[in-house]
């Protein structure tokens, strides 16, 4: 993929309780993520890409979303749990744009795969500099990094879907 016209990645926002801190180190909640949309302008594809990130301090409230009798005396029961602003350690948003030029699956993929790579390590650099300072630690047990060609074909199917892909 052809990548061109890149925008900064903005963080649009940042939060840290640093109440909370105490308690993600036994038990949190965690998620995080890229998204992505797309565009097109006369000649111009665009690709918007987004990164989010959601850390609770503790267990949130546990609701029991289904139990089913399958035999005698025993049951299968569904958790959910729910988290809180009450328990939020970390929220955080950043976005960027580029423009593209699609070159086949395999090296878009590829182009894609690179520029997460890149877009993760700003990530990384800002909570070095001014955030939660364990945050890479806790990415790289979860394995977040290794999920970066699985978003890349995220990413294409996000084109795909908004008939803005052709291979």
């Amino acid at each position: 993929m052809k990548i061109f016209n890149i925008q900064p990645i903005k963080v649009t926002k940042y939060i840290f309780n640093e109440e909370h801190l105490d308690k993600s180190i036994a038990d949190f909640g965690y998620e995080s993520g890229f998204g992505y949309g797309g565009t097109k302008t006369e000649s111009l594809s665009t690709l918007l890409i987004t990164f989010g990130i959601l850390y609770y301090g503790g267990k949130g409230k546990e609701t029991i979303l289904s139990h089913d009798i399958i035999g005698d005396n025993h049951y299968q029961f569904s958790f959910a749990t729910e988290n809180s602003d009450d328990n939020l350690l970390l929220s955080y948003d950043s976005s960027c744009q580029f423009n593209f030029e699609s070159e086949g699956l395999e090296a878009d993929v590829l182009s894609i795969t690179e520029f997460l790579g890149a877009y993760y390590a700003h990530t990384e650099k800002f909570f070095q500099l001014y955030g939660f300072k364990t945050l890479p630690e806790i990415e790289q047990k979860i394995g977040v990094r290794r999920g970066l060609e699985l978003s890349a074909v995220s990413a294409i199917d996000s084109l795909r879907a908004n008939n803005m892909y052709e291979f």
